[in-house]
């Protein structure tokens, strides 16, 4: 799709949410990227903006294809967001989210 749109010169995130694939927990620089999208909205020129719209929700979920629509959470707070992919170990695995 990132592909289409940008071939047709329009912003993919007009279409398709910001995402973030965090590999790597915390210290991931993908996690870094969406710290800063969080922290500073304003900045990101790939959000579409919506002046009625408060704070953003974020869809934090397992990045594994295994999920199966489990382990889905809807957040608004950073430190809910942070909770969550600081434990990137599950039953002795290695876990991703996306974001």
């Amino acid at each position: 799709m990132k592909v289409y749109y940008e071939a047709t010169n329009q912003n993919t995130f007009e279409y398709l949410p910001l995402t973030f694939h965090i590999k790597e927990g915390l210290t991931d620089r993908e996690f870094g990227k969406f710290e800063d999208t969080y922290n500073n909205p304003d900045k990101n020129d790939n959000l579409v903006k919506y002046p009625a719209m408060g704070k953003e929700l974020w869809i934090v979920k397992p990045g594994e294809n295994t999920n199966r629509g489990c382990g889905i959470t809807v957040c608004r707070e950073l430190s809910q967001i942070r909770s969550i992919v600081q434990n990137n170990m599950v039953n002795g695995k290695k876990r991703s989210y996306i974001i």
